[in-house]
């Protein structure tokens, strides 16, 4: 079992081969020259997957070959807005005061309340 992988030497995997002959591929965003930990894109198979993000660094939007995901947070940096491929409307996403999600909806006609329990 061989696995075979390139970095830049700064700690960031470019490439990576596994033992099943699949190559994966990385390549991150710089922000004003300097490099960060953020994937602009990762290739897996031959498909890719660009990353986009806000101003705070949160990942904002993913398209793999034409499909697109778009998210929006709020001030707290939660996701509460979701965007996905052949879906009308938005997700939202609801949070109680402790920050764990309480409600998930696709519509105004359909939502998911999510509760906890303390085990």
């Amino acid at each position: 079992m061989i696995m075979i992988a390139t970095g830049t030497g700064i700690g960031r995997l470019l490439n990576l081969t596994d033992y099943h002959g699949v190559l994966q591929t990385w390549g991150y965003e710089d922000v004003n020259g300097v490099g960060t930990e953020l994937p602009l894109s990762i290739t897996l198979a031959g498909t890719k997957r660009d990353f986009v993000y806000d101003v705070a660094k949160r990942n904002h939007r993913v398209t793999v070959d034409s499909q697109h995901w778009a998210f929006r947070h709020n001030e707290d940096g939660k996701t509460t807005q979701i965007t996905m491929p052949g879906q009308g409307v938005e997700s939202l996403v609801e949070f109680d005061e402790t920050g764990a999600v309480s409600a998930w909806s696709a519509s105004a006609d359909d939502k998911l309340r999510v509760i906890h329990t303390m085990r």
